[in-house]
């Protein structure tokens, strides 16, 4: 009696967290906050260094290709203020991802690792359009509530292009981000 309900609690504790596999969805989102130091090169040479505060959400929704492996579309929306500057600006992004866990489909905490890059437009206060390109490591922490819902906590490295006709702008930037993924099962 003792095995038969050992293998009933072990059955359903290994189907439990187990949305990580081949054939699932991953919908979700992150957002982060970030303090960054920028450098401005202007089209005359000029180089302008100053402080940044920035906020990013970023939802996305993804495919599991093979189990522990899903990629998708992500789409980036973002504030950023400089100090210093009277530019303030907002932006949108759209790109691919890949992302990877490491440990088995059956852990509550499963760690991650995700690429992405995204490219859009940027629109500043002073009326001028940009093209900007985010490039992006991502490391982090997946813990599951359930079978469908878990929460991120990552350490997201940044790249940021921003290219204007009076001038090109490079944000490098580590963050701290924190999201939800929502994971559908077939």
């Amino acid at each position: 009696m003792k095995t038969f309900f050992f293998l009933i609690i072990f059955t359903i504790s290994s189907s439990l967290f187990s949305q990580i596999t081949k054939g699932n969805w991953l919908v979700g989102g992150t957002g982060d906050f970030q303090k960054s130091k920028i450098k401005n090169t202007t089209s005359n040479g000029n180089i302008q260094e100053f402080e940044s505060m920035h906020f990013t959400i970023s939802p996305d929704i993804g495919y599991f290709l093979a189990d522990k492996f899903a990629a998708g579309l992500v789409l980036n929306f973002t504030v950023n203020n400089p100090s210093g500057s009277n530019n303030s600006s907002w932006g949108y992004q759209i790109g691919p991802f890949a992302r990877y866990y490491f440990l088995n489909t059956d852990k509550i905490i499963n760690v991650f690792g995700e690429l992405n890059c995204s490219f859009g437009k940027g629109i500043s206060n002073q009326n001028s359009d940009s093209n900007s390109n985010n490039y992006e490591v991502k490391a982090g922490t997946a813990l599951f509530f359930n079978n469908s819902v878990a929460l991120e906590l990552s350490l997201n490295y940044n790249l940021n292009q921003l290219n204007t006709n009076s001038s090109d702008l490079d944000t490098k930037s580590l963050t701290l981000g924190i999201g939800f993924q929502i994971h559908l099962e077939k």
